[in-house]
């Protein structure tokens, strides 16, 4: 590697390491948030300038990527870890904005009488009621990702899962197992078709899916793989492209 192109990956490795401090100082206000509302109006605040360092991140580690290509190397395990990880800290604090901004309460219905019968010593039939809970026929909307069993995929669906629904106070586990169920397709979905679909079990239907994609054999050969795969940019350099 020519003097120049390493001062260049130089240059551009500081801009990375600044735009990640931004993003993780930013990450660690959300999760400060989701424990005490009074932090929040912070985070708000820095919130504003996170798509625009996000942005920034992407564009210089595009360019880093690229520059690397062109002296025939590639960017360490660690810089493609990092990546990943401010990737997965972006989609973290957007679904901790997207709860506070827009909060979907599901509403408890009072308690109904629920149909009894007794005999009555002439033979008729008296209906008498007892207490039970009745809840809303419809959940509120709710946008989650679609999860289809693509390990690339699972990283981003598991944590805006967590922080959208799994971790909810207000939502019973019955009405979790029903956003799940909506959420997942293809292989995915058929890791829950096993498990009987009732309130008790939804814990053992979260499990069944993250026994299976939190896999770090898996997670560490995706990884690889997307490195081993990248081709060349041409033209202004996007990571997405």
């Amino acid at each position: 590697m020519d003097e120049a192109t390493a001062e260049q990956i130089s240059s551009l490795k500081e801009t990375l390491n600044a735009r990640m401090a931004e993003i993780k100082e930013i990450t660690n206000q959300a999760r400060l948030a989701k424990d005490d509302e009074t932090q929040f109006f912070l985070f708000k605040g820095m919130y504003v300038d996170l798509k625009l360092i996000y942005g920034e991140f992407k564009d210089t580690y595009t360019e880093l990527v690229n520059t690397y290509k062109s002296a025939g190397s590639s960017p360490t395990d660690i810089e493609t870890k990092n990546a990943a990880a401010i990737r997965r800290y972006y989609f973290e604090c957007n679904a901790v904005y997207e709860k506070y901004m827009n909060p979907t309460p599901i509403p408890r219905a009072p308690a109904i009488p629920a149909i009894q019968s007794t005999s009555t010593t002439d033979g008729s039939t008296v209906l008498q009621g007892s207490r039970m809970f009745a809840r809303k026929s419809h959940l509120p909307e709710i946008k989650l990702p679609k999860f289809d069993g693509q390990i690339s995929e699972w990283i981003t669906f598991r944590d805006t899962y967590l922080s959208l629904i799994h971790n909810s106070d207000v939502l019973s586990d019955m009405e979790k197992y029903h956003y799940l169920v909506s959420a997942v397709t293809g292989t995915a979905k058929a890791h829950l078709k096993s498990v009987p679909f009732t309130e008790e079990n939804y814990a053992q239907a979260w499990k069944a899916l993250t026994d299976t994609y939190n896999n770090n054999r898996m997670l560490a050969s995706n990884y690889l793989k997307a490195l081993f795969d990248f081709k060349p940019l041409t033209g202004k350099p996007t990571l997405n492209s």
